[in-house]
């Protein structure tokens, strides 16, 4: 949905520094009580061991295991229960971490870190997947996935500042982890842009996040690239915004007219 208004109305890691050698993770996993809830940990470069961290709220970081790769033999600490984890090889160098019968205790950050040698040795840490913990009745089937309104600038503020403020509002998602940014169509440089609170509405939640464009960017399409577990295709939905130069005319020839033609559909 796209509309023009008048006016426009982490968690930290245990560490600071990020492997080069781990993929990104998916931000978060949801599984239902009961299910067993699969973290996967991909490498770019070859690893004798993979190490494996639980975070939650108020603790600190702990060891759960390691997984040597040569042997294909976990090793667990003391203490963890050893029914409770898997670790398996995929293909080539991406690795399964199993959380096995989920329960609601097991919701939190989950980490993967491998010893690096370019860095001195160091033990340094994928991003993290967070686990989220759905009762068994929450229905993980349906579409829970962003749904974008775009709002675009108004003529007073292109006329008056030069600039043009977008603003995607993302509602009725689950879970409530979600990253959005923002670039140039065809640039996979990312701009710097706000992010509003993630706002709870009934058993979904709502974000919004806007992106200002200066005056030497007016004349560039943008886009607004939302991560999310629940989307469909695939982990990123990218929503185009047209130009703040074509904003105007748009408004002026009438929003279905222009539409129908920005999109090509007439």
């Amino acid at each position: 949905m796209l509309r023009v208004p008048g006016l426009l109305l982490v968690f930290l890691a245990p560490v600071t520094q990020v492997s080069s050698n781990l993929k990104r993770d998916k931000l978060s996993v949801t599984s239902k009580i009961g299910e067993t809830a699969s973290l996967t940990c991909e490498l770019t470069q070859d690893a004798s061991y993979i190490h494996w961290y639980k975070h939650q709220k108020g603790t600190a970081p702990r060891h759960l295991l390691y997984y040597d790769v040569y042997y294909s033999k976990t090793k667990f600490d003391s203490g963890i229960n050893e029914a409770k984890y898997s670790v398996y090889k995929v293909t080539g160098r991406s690795y399964t971490f199993a959380i096995l019968t989920v329960e609601d205790s097991d919701s939190g950050m989950y980490y993967c870190a491998v010893w690096e040698k370019h860095v001195g040795w160091k033990k340094v840490f994928g991003e993290g997947t967070k686990l989220m913990v759905a009762p068994r009745d929450r229905n993980l089937a349906a579409d829970i996935s962003p749904k974008p309104t775009i709002f675009l600038p108004s003529i007073a503020e292109i006329n008056h500042h030069k600039t043009g403020t977008y603003l995607s509002l993302l509602e009725k998602f689950f879970p409530d982890v979600i990253n959005v940014y923002w670039k140039e169509k065809n640039s996979n440089r990312f701009l710097p842009s706000q992010q509003g609170n993630t706002m709870k509405t009934a058993d979904m939640y709502m974000q919004f996040s806007w992106l200002t464009v200066a005056e030497n960017s007016v004349d560039k399409e943008h886009i607004c690239v939302v991560i999310h577990e629940k989307n469909r295709g695939g982990t990123e939905q990218e929503i185009l915004f047209p130009s703040v130069n074509e904003v105007c005319p748009m408004i002026k020839l009438g929003l279905n007219t222009y539409l129908g033609l920005f999109l090509g559909l007439q």
